[in-house]
């Protein structure tokens, strides 16, 4: 887990306490001569902590990992029926195993690769 940073938790990055709950609305509330972190955990309940993130000088915050997203497309394209021990392979369609950036340029490939194209597909993923 990454340590707790607060400016990042303020300006909006993911957080999360060590049991994996997520923490949003997080504020800083002054009062006599200190402060403490203020915040909604799994939109259920107000919790405190202090500004290091911690409760009672256990580290309790952590940055939650952020899953990047990711898409592109790819092309399917029609294939001959392959014939394995005497008998049609059922598999009719394949790709040209590359993912392409945007549509136009899955069509680009699908132009110059000459095949029957039978789909373009955006796919997403997490990395």
């Amino acid at each position: 887990m990454k340590p707790f940073d607060l400016t990042s938790a303020l300006a909006g990055a993911p957080v999360q306490t060590r049991d994996g709950r997520s923490v949003n609305q997080l504020a800083v509330f002054r009062y006599g001569g200190g402060s403490i972190l203020l915040g909604v955990v799994d939109g259920k309940s107000l919790e405190t902590w202090t500004l290091e993130g911690e409760s009672a000088s256990t580290p309790v915050l952590f940055m939650a990992p952020i899953q990047a997203r990711r898409s592109g497309w790819a092309n399917i394209y029609r294939c001959p029926p392959l014939v394995v021990s005497g008998r049609p392979d059922p598999v009719v369609a394949t790709s040209d195993l590359h993912i392409y950036r945007t549509q136009d340029d899955a069509d680009a490939a699908a132009l110059y690769f000459k095949k029957q194209r039978v789909a373009c597909v955006c796919i997403e993923w997490e990395e």
